[in-house]
């Protein structure tokens, strides 16, 4: 009768506790679910500028991702042209597939097939694949980049420079 007695009580208590409608409207915690905290960095990327002979230095705030480079390098691809800086691909098809950098320094940057299209001059060349390679070696364990489509190396964006080999910072670029 004893053991009865405490059951009908183990019973009771967990049905007055676990069983009955909750009138707080708050959502329970999930356990084990971490907020996730968005952290922004400043990055300094080299921007096309408009006057078209030139890159400029410009620091901007981030949401972080996998590593200062990559944020960077969304940074400089993604931000539009406004009336000092123009971006070629901003609001294109072009996307970044992918962004390694390998043990060696050598940052791989590869992107969808609409790179191909891009069209230009010589200048024009120059300082959209400066852009990206002076954007990525402001990182310092970023020595070259290898610029891709789809994977396979390209010999040239528009004809005029090669691309066959990794890229290398070129000072003369930027404005003095």
């Amino acid at each position: 009768m004893r053991k009865f007695g405490v059951f009908l009580i183990i019973v009771v208590l967990f049905f007055s506790m676990g069983c009955s409608k909750t009138t707080d409207k708050q959502p329970k915690p999930e356990i084990g679910k971490k907020e996730q905290i968005v952290q922004e960095v400043k990055v300094t990327i080299q921007r096309m500028h408009v006057d078209g002979d030139h890159l400029t230095r410009v620091q901007v705030t981030r949401k972080k991702e996998e590593t200062a480079a990559k944020t960077a390098l969304l940074a400089l691809l993604e931000l539009p042209s406004d009336k000092n800086y123009f971006n070629p691909i901003a609001n294109s098809t072009i996307k970044l597939l992918s962004f390694v950098v390998q043990e060696n320094g050598i940052a791989v940057v590869n992107f969808n097939e609409e790179l191909k299209k891009i069209k230009g001059g010589s200048l024009f060349e120059q300082l959209f694949i400066g852009s990206i390679v002076n954007t990525l070696t402001e990182n310092q364990e970023i020595k070259a980049v290898k610029i891709l489509v789809e994977g396979k190396p390209i010999e040239t964006l528009t004809g005029h420079l090669d691309l066959t080999e990794p890229l290398k910072r070129n000072e003369n670029l930027l404005h003095k």
